[in-house]
Formats: structure tokens, sequence, C-alpha cells
């Protein structure tokens, strides 16, 4: 994909992941691209994060589940109060109680611009 058309942007991001956690294919495969796609600087959309989190509980993988929401809180320009807040539900268990503060996180830190403004 790289060699002929270039490197992914946040849309091409957005929809595979979209893709690999509505497939039901390997969960191994969406969680290695939310870590490419973090690392490469683009916050997934909270409907695709919490897709993967839900699949992610469901096969008992919380510690993965860890280290994505501290993946994405190290990328997102939030303060110290959010990651205090959300590193609180993590340790206590309550992953719908962080997943709805990264989701707030999240929502906040996406662009404005409509994908159909030039």
């Amino acid at each position: 994909m790289i060699e002929k058309c270039g490197p992914p942007d946040s849309i091409t991001y957005k929809i595979v992941l979209r893709g690999l956690c509505n497939g039901g294919g390997p969960i191994g495969e969406a969680v290695d691209f939310a870590v490419e796609m973090i690392e490469n600087g683009y916050l997934p959309e909270f409907l695709s994060f919490s897709m993967l989190a839900e699949g992610l509980q469901a096969l008992s993988m919380e510690d993965t589940l860890i280290n994505l929401v501290d993946m994405v809180m190290e990328k997102a320009k939030i303060s110290d109060s959010e990651v205090s807040m959300v590193i609180v539900f993590l340790k206590i268990r309550k992953y719908q109680g962080a997943l709805a503060t990264l989701g707030g996180i999240l929502n906040r830190e996406k662009p404005r611009k409509s994908y159909w403004q030039r």
C-alpha cells in the first residue's frame, strides 16, 4: 500500500481498524494494527477502539487493553487529572469507566474538519 499510495492517513487507519474489529478475524491483527496506528501518531476513533476493547475483554486480554490505553494516553494531549482518572478505573478493573473517560478524550481530540470540506 505504501509503495502505490503513500503512507496511510487518519481515514485509512480508521477504515482498516474498523474492518479488522468488525471482521471477526484474529484479534492479534487488530491489536498490531492499532499499535502501528498509535505509534505513527494517529489516535483511533472511539467507536473502533471500543470494539477492540470489548473483544479484548471477551478474550480475557485485559493486560493488552491496558497497554493500548496507556499508548493512547501517551499520544493524546490530556491533563494529569484525566490520566489519573483512567488509571484508577483500570487499576480497579472498571474497564467501562476507563473507556468512557477515554472516549471523551478521543472525541475531543479528533479533528473537527469535515471529510467533505476542501
